[in-house]
């Protein structure tokens, strides 16, 4: 925001409160401090909304600059949210059903072939102290016995496991990613919002500095608005009449 100053000649101006004689008149100008309203990106100019002369209200749409690239990188971000709080879910709620009912098939058969190697095992170890059967035949029994009594254990614990939710570290390690990627998310909807910018407050468009198709550089001003509040009158006066003056007097200029 800077000042320009637009001259102009003073008609006349009367003070209310002084003598019945004729008005004073002095000579002043108007000063305008204008808005400018730049974009933080740059970008093909897309759109503009205004024109010099007219009046917008405060929200109304000024300009939109190229954001192609902004929207598909949003895109892209809010999918990759989706897929790391579904990640997010799965992990906390442990494996699926379907994935425990095979373990639990699993051990059923395990624990069926152990008792069925315990047995014989047994068996053979009585028919070997009567010479019935070999000390081959004895010792493949002992190992299939041992081997499936294993396999139950090894599946009692993938059956516990997978009945928990996925490991603490993992968990957090899953928050943490999603952090980053709303992070990404709120990066990109600042830069959308930076591609299409509105009127701060009601004001007069004062200029515009750039056509439509024509590029943008970043902190290029495209628009140059002059709120009423933002215009002032100034007039200067001999000093013996300062002390005519008081705030909230009358002046017709």
């Amino acid at each position: 925001m800077y000042q320009i100053i637009i001259g102009f000649c003073l008609c006349a101006l009367w003070m209310t409160g002084c003598t019945q004689k004729a008005p004073d008149t002095y000579q002043g100008y108007v000063e305008g401090e204008y808005v400018n309203i730049s974009s933080s990106q740059s970008g093909r100019l897309d759109k503009l909304f205004v024109k010099r002369g007219m009046n917008v209200a405060s929200g109304d749409p000024l300009f939109t600059l190229d954001s192609a690239n902004e929207t598909a990188l949003l895109h892209q971000n809010e999918s990759e949210l989706d897929s790391a709080r579904a990640s997010l879910s799965d992990m906390q709620k442990g494996s699926r059903p379907e994935e425990i009912e095979v373990i639990k098939a699993k051990m059923l058969q395990a624990k069926a072939d152990a008792l069925y190697y315990q047995g014989q095992l047994k068996r053979n170890q009585a028919l070997y102290k009567e010479h019935a059967v070999s000390k081959e035949i004895l010792e493949s029994t002992a190992a299939s016995s041992q081997r499936t009594s294993a396999l139950v254990l090894e599946l009692e614990h993938d059956l516990k496991v997978a009945q928990l939710g996925t490991r603490k570290d993992q968990i957090e390690a899953q928050k943490g990613k999603i952090s980053q990627i709303e992070a990404l998310i709120a990066q990109s909807l600042w830069r959308l919002s930076e591609k299409a910018l509105k009127a701060p407050s009601n004001a007069m468009v004062f200029d515009t500095l750039y056509r439509e198709g024509e590029f943008v550089p970043s902190g290029g001003i495209v628009v140059r608005l002059l709120p009423p509040q933002n215009r002032k009158i100034r007039f200067f006066v001999p000093q013996n009449i300062v002390k005519r003056l008081s705030t909230n007097q009358k002046v017709l200029f």
